[in-house]
């Protein structure tokens, strides 16, 4: 375990079998509820290694505000809240060094504005799982083989392609634009609320 650097409480340290010694660096911060391969790496963990636990703690709310509970940060933009994050290490003498660095970073690819990635209960239609004697993967590769005519023809291999790597269909995201999904929730527990379909 180690100190968190300006908050009273100590977090995991985890052996990371993904890290080698020609790429990264030995200590990584990972954050599970707020990056896909984080989230990857601490469900395997999880699995594997019985022993260890994480609380998938999301703390951001859905306008990218801090929720109002967070210490230092309540109610703050997280892309605005960097500053005082660095005052709040220099305060407490618990900065080695800064720098600014730029790097790539994900865009939404429709808006072009910077992602916040949240761990929130999602709905999802499995690729795999047999429905009527086969899953869904097979019955769309079956249609794209033999349904569908390709102009041109090297289409084919690349929805095939597609296809064959895709995974579980998210049908529930989170987006500026499209029809969202009618579904009631608690606030504060992010629950289905038990007569949701009724109240549609």
């Amino acid at each position: 375990w180690l100190q968190h650097p300006f908050l009273a409480k100590q977090v995991p340290v985890i052996v990371g079998e993904h890290v080698t010694v020609d790429v990264g660096t030995g200590a990584v911060h990972t954050a599970p509820s707020h990056g896909q391969e984080d989230f990857k790496i601490i469900q395997e963990y999880i699995h594997k290694y019985k022993k260890y636990q994480f609380a998938m703690l999301n703390l951001v709310e859905a306008n990218g505000c801090f929720k109002p509970d967070v210490e230092f940060f309540a109610n703050q933009h997280v892309f605005k809240a960097n500053d005082q994050v660095i005052a709040i290490l220099q305060e407490q003498g618990n900065l080695i060094h800064g720098e600014n660095l730029t790097h790539s970073y994900p865009h939404c690819w429709r808006h072009k504005i910077p992602l916040i990635f949240r761990a929130t209960p999602q709905w999802f239609i499995s690729m795999d799982k047999p429905v009527a004697g086969s899953s869904l993967r097979q019955k769309s590769e079956q249609i794209t083989i033999n349904e569908v005519q390709w102009i041109p023809e090297c289409g084919r291999e690349r929805m095939l392609a597609m296809l064959s790597k895709r995974p579980d269909w998210c049908i529930s995201r989170q987006r500026l634009w499209c029809t969202p999904m009618a579904l009631f929730i608690d606030k504060a527990t992010e629950e289905l609320h038990p007569k949701w379909f009724e109240l549609m």
